[in-house]
């Protein structure tokens, strides 16, 4: 019979975080989210599936606001891709990812928590954009990699992960 060579072992990140952690952080957003606008202070982002704000709240975080309705999709496709943000939140937090938190504002829309951060675009050069072996090989990249198989997102480029001030990667879409 042939012989089969072991796979690599990547160890699960520890579970420190309680298990309604996330549920308890969606309560946060879902108060930060409700306070005043700041006029004036909230700004477009770039986004090619959603219209994506930054809003600014009045005492309380930034929080990012992504409407799939306005980009021409269908009302499913819409629906689809706003479930495909949750979802993928989830599961990114699960796999001890610091991912944003999401809460689900309408059928087509989410609000997310910001995550202050250098974004890959800013990391790596253009117009190459090699990711480094040190990034892809951290914790934290295999991990972002594993969450993009498992919930089938093959769009992650340098728009859509970030580099943590402590040094640690999260992916942001």
């Amino acid at each position: 019979s042939p012989v089969v060579a072991p796979a690599a072992i990547v160890e699960a990140p520890p579970l420190s975080r309680a298990p309604l952690a996330y549920q308890a952080r969606q309560a946060d957003l879902r108060e930060a989210a409700a306070r005043p606008v700041l006029e004036g202070k909230s700004r477009r982002m770039s986004g090619k599936s959603a219209y994506t704000t930054r809003v600014e709240h009045e005492g309380g975080p930034p929080t990012i606001t992504k409407d799939f309705s306005r980009l021409g999709e269908t009302k499913a496709q819409a629906k689809r891709t706003a479930d495909a943000e949750e979802l993928g939140a989830l599961v990114d937090d699960a796999a001890g990812l610091r991912a944003p938190t999401v809460i689900r504002t309408g059928p087509r829309s989410i609000e997310e928590s910001f995550l202050e951060g250098q974004s890959g675009e800013e990391i790596l050069p253009w117009p190459h954009r090699v990711v480094p072996d040190e990034l892809l090989d951290s914790d934290d990249g295999r991990f972002m990699g594993l969450a993009d198989l498992l919930v089938g997102d093959s769009d992650r480029h340098a728009g859509n992960w970030i580099r943590l001030p402590d040094g640690r990667l999260a992916p942001i879409d």
